[in-house]
């Protein structure tokens, strides 16, 4: 797998390579991503065994391995269930070492938390997020606790480093900044499902979800409650106040174990037990509803790629120039890609381009109409200009979520 251009740490790619060696059939690859989502389950259940009791642990374990939001990520060949596995355990290592000060806790901490980091940088909140609850709890060592910290960032501080010199970032400005109606529909897919795709119902579980929150936020412990809430709050404000818009839905995968804790207590704890046993059964059903919607949709089967594969494979040769924007689409265009001609990752229309593609007689643009990037970056309009549309293919546009469309556009000077 060729990681051109690509802005994200080493690790899961590093696994990838050895993962893939074993087998590089499609099924397989995704694999990696369903063991690494079932260790998380695992991972949830001894939280709350740490945490709460047996009862919980099960509640929660059970909404964590139905969760539809879990399953559509457990789907794909990336690193997101690996980032959710290690964020929820690393916080049951931290756990453990708050109970009993161990130097080995704190030293599978540094571990797993410098791993976190070297898989996504949302696992800074991890950290940030452990070092605010070490601080309240106003007991340990703070300088064995401080050393475990420069530890953390001094082994990453070499992949900062490489990254600063060799990878061009990209400008997450051009995305929207999110707004309080697109936190209350990630709160309302967490919790019962991102493919309910009924409006009046859609409607009635933000409400619904909400509720459910403040609830259990009221009813769970202040750790559960940080470690899901400061990655939450973090990202909003940062996304809303800054330019540098990180606000997307898949990133908040990391709180879905902690959001199950937090619902588990606040059921196990509930008095009434008909109203906690409807509680439940609607969030495992409703879940199962977007999970089978999600199983029918063409991006389960990777259906759009192989189609867009089999396009350009059709109608390319060697001395073709292949451009794919966003750069992030880049990976299964290789993967699915068999033929001769040169892959290019673009993320936006540059001058440079003029001189770059002249020596190429036929471009074809592989792009999608509904990312922010592809919209918003002009590079088909820059393409308009400067050459002569000959084809154009669609790849997914009978799937379930519009923004799996794949556009492939073929130019000639």
């Amino acid at each position: 797998m060729t990681a051109c251009n690509e802005v994200h740490p080493p690790l899961y790619f590093l696994l990838s390579h050895f993962w893939m060696s074993i087998c590089s059939d499609e099924w397989f690859l995704r694999m990696s991503s369903v063991v690494f989502s079932i260790l998380s389950v695992y991972a949830t259940w001894l939280t709350a065994l740490e945490i709460y009791d047996k009862k919980t642990a099960c509640i929660a374990s059970c909404i964590i391995a139905f969760s539809s939001f879990d399953r559509s990520l457990a789907q794909e060949f990336r690193m997101y269930s690996l980032l959710e596995f290690l964020y929820i355990f690393s916080f049951l290592i931290f756990i453990k070492y708050l109970k009993s000060f161990k130097s080995k806790h704190l030293i599978i901490l540094t571990i797993l938390n410098s791993a976190g980091l070297y898989t996504h940088y949302l696992f800074v909140f991890a950290v940030l997020t452990q070092t605010i609850i070490f601080t309240l709890k106003k007991s340990g060592d703070i300088k064995r606790y401080l050393i475990h910290i420069a530890c953390v960032f001094t082994a990453f501080l070499p992949w900062v480093v490489y990254f600063l010199k060799n990878t061009k970032m990209q400008d997450f400005s051009l995305r929207e900044a999110p707004g309080f109606s697109q936190l209350t529909v990630l709160i309302q897919q967490i919790i019962f499902g991102p493919f309910i795709d009924i409006p009046s119902l859609q409607a009635t579980l933000i409400c619904i979800s909400a509720l459910l929150l403040i609830l259990a936020a009221a009813k769970s412990s202040k750790d559960i409650n940080l470690a899901a809430g400061i990655p939450l709050f973090c990202i909003f404000i940062i996304s809303s106040l800054t330019s540098l818009r990180i606000f997307e839905f898949k990133y908040f995968v990391v709180i879905v174990p902690f959001v199950s804790l937090m619902l588990a207590n606040t059921i196990r704890r509930n008095p009434h037990k008909t109203l906690s046993a409807v509680i439940v059964s609607s969030i495992l059903l409703l879940n199962l509803i977007s999970i089978k919607n999600d199983c029918f949709e063409e991006k389960f089967l990777g259906q759009n790629w192989r189609e867009a594969g089999n396009i350009l494979n059709n109608n390319t040769n060697e001395n073709d120039l292949i451009l794919v924007n966003p750069s992030m689409m880049s990976a299964p265009v290789y993967y699915y890609y068999g033929g001769r001609a040169q892959i290019r990752p673009a993320d936006k229309a540059e001058r440079s381009f003029i001189k770059e593609f002249s020596q190429y007689n036929r471009l074809l643009l592989v792009t999608t109409p509904n990312h922010p990037y592809a919209i918003q970056t002009g590079l088909k309009i820059w393409m308009d200009n400067y050459y002569i549309k000959q084809k154009e293919y669609e790849t997914g546009t009978d799937s379930y979520s519009k923004s799996n469309i794949i556009e492939i556009i073929l130019y000639e000077q």
